[in-house]
């Protein structure tokens, strides 16, 4: 999906260490298509934006919020996602902070 909707970038994914992550399948799937993997430090989530991210969805948006279904919790997600839209995303993310780690090498920031 990654590299259907970014053809021809150069595509680099930081990971951490899942084991859906780390599974043979996984980085021979991502060598053949020309993605790149680099690994976050063991037990940084402070390094990996995807859990500044999720921090805001559970608190924004799941806690304290009862439902009927797992289909409906991933559409109550969905559409707080579509709502803040991608600049949105960065910023719940952190990768706006002046502190973001990866800042230097972002040239969309």
């Amino acid at each position: 999906m990654i590299r259907s909707l970014w053809r021809g970038w150069n595509i680099v994914l930081f990971l951490d260490r899942a084991s859906s992550h780390t599974a043979e399948e996984s980085i021979l799937l991502a060598e053949d298509l020309g993605i790149a993997l680099r690994w976050l430090p063991v037990a940084c989530p402070k390094l990996n934006p995807m859990d500044h991210l999720w921090r805001h969805i559970k608190g924004d948006v799941l806690a304290n919020t009862p439902v009927n279904s797992l289909d409906e919790c991933v559409a109550s997600v969905h559409q707080y996602l579509q709502d803040i839209g991608p600049v949105g995303w960065m910023r719940k993310a952190g990768l706006f902070s002046e502190k973001f780690w990866l800042k230097e090498y972002c040239t969309f920031l």
